[in-house]
């Protein structure tokens, strides 16, 4: 990681690759993904497919959840460390066989066509060494900057604490799946709509985990939108972290995009927070307006990408 940042930043990106790489275990993800994508072409799009129309078992979730944290795990990796490839050999990671399984034509279209990744797509041409030599130009400049070093650890002292919520990550699987510890999101929606249902469902307590799990999503978005909000000098970097959370604000393919628009609507006439002039709700939907725009805090970056042809972000109405 030679780039020409200072030794600070360089130190800070080394120490997070390493910590990154063993959270989320690279050698076990590579080893439980190659298998899948070793068999017929036939069976690796069979698997890597979208749940929509086709439900997916518990075996087939497990595998595909282990590509979605390695392609997580990629884009961490590429952000804090701006050299994905050098933190990977620094480290001696399985650095081929990863290419390999972002390169499968299953996965492309995993990433591209039925839950569109902007974070994965980036992070895949910062390891291919295809980014936009541009954009390069840029994410080198800010990290020579004297700020880059102080925004990407409180980055990653925030995602750190979002994987480690295990309120926040059931809630995010409800969101994804629609179905969470016998509890399905219709549930939900029908308790945010009455409030007489919505003291009835809190009787149990796994629901009521639920909505202390929303509790925990709007405060991350919260303090996403603060985060964001305070990187007007490093840009490009504000760009991918609202990449790296772009799924859960509407942009991983139609069925989020539709639950989150649900989910703003809801809230908005639940009263779960007070209404009126400068209140918390007003606050919220102003805090969505700008984490379902992508051009609101990625403007810059998309701009650099038009030759990654990530055509498919768009604001949520």
């Amino acid at each position: 990681m030679t780039d020409g940042a200072p030794p600070s930043a360089r130190d800070m990106g080394s120490r997070a690759a390493g910590q990154i790489l063993a959270r989320f275990g690279c050698g076990e993800l590579v080893e439980r993904i190659l298998p899948t994508l070793a068999t017929t072409p036939l069976r690796a799009f069979r698997l890597y497919r979208s749940h929509i129309s086709s439900p997916i078992s518990r075996a087939e979730s497990e595998y595909r959840t282990s590509l979605d944290e390695l392609i997580e795990m990629c884009s961490l990796l590429s952000i804090v460390t701006g050299d994905i490839r050098a933190a990977l050999d620094s480290y001696g990671a399985p650095t081929e066989s990863i290419v390999q399984i972002l390169c499968h034509p299953a996965v492309e279209r995993y990433i591209t066509v039925h839950y569109p990744m902007p974070y994965g797509i980036v992070a895949r041409a910062d390891l291919l060494g295809t980014l936009p030599r541009g954009l390069c130009e840029r994410q080198q400049s800010e990290r020579r900057s004297a700020e880059w070093a102080t925004e990407i650890e409180a980055f990653f002292l925030f995602n750190a604490q979002i994987l480690s919520d295990e309120s926040l990550l059931n809630f995010l699987f409800l969101l994804d799946d629609h179905f969470v510890g016998g509890v399905h999101i219709s549930e939900l929606q029908l308790a945010l709509a009455n409030k007489e249902e919505m003291a009835a469902w809190l009787e149990d307590a796994g629901r009521a985990a639920l909505l202390d799990g929303l509790e925990r999503f709007l405060d991350f978005a919260e303090g996403l939108d603060h985060y964001l909000g305070n990187l007007d000098e490093l840009p490009v970097l504000r760009g991918r972290v609202w990449f790296h959370y772009s799924y859960w604000f509407g942009h991983g393919g139609a069925r989020i995009r539709e639950t989150i628009a649900w989910l703003i609507g809801a809230l908005e006439a639940s009263g779960v927070v007070p209404d009126g002039h400068g209140s918390p709700t007003v606050e919220l939907k102003a805090v969505f307006d700008r984490l379902t725009n992508p051009y609101h805090y990625c403007s810059d970056l998309i701009a650099q990408l038009d030759p990654l042809e990530i055509t498919f972000l768009q604001p949520i109405a």
